[in-house]
């Protein structure tokens, strides 16, 4: 079977056959976020579950070591802090 390289996607300019926008896809609209509704900004709220920790690093709340087995949890923005010192909020 043979590709069409003649059609182009009118919002890339792409061959379409090889387009992924959703006019090209088929794929359905969705529907854009709502930036009015309130979340929950709480540093918590942010915060994964705890867990033990596999290998040692710095708690991004007060900068101490941590150690292998300690427990710590995800800061929200890609670090981990202590939980028994910065990571206490539960989220609720």
């Amino acid at each position: 079977m043979a590709v069409d390289t003649t059609t182009r996607c009118p919002v890339t300019e792409l061959v379409a056959a090889f387009c992924a926008c959703r006019g090209c896809r088929n794929l359905p609209d969705v529907a854009p976020l709502d930036l009015d509704e309130e979340s929950d900004d709480r540093p918590s709220a942010r915060m994964g579950q705890p867990f033990d920790a596999h290998w040692p690093g710095k708690c991004s709340g007060c900068k101490e070591k941590f150690s292998p087995g300690e427990l710590i949890r995800a800061d929200g923005y890609g670090g981990y802090v202590i939980v028994d010192c910065c990571g206490g909020g539960t989220g609720a």
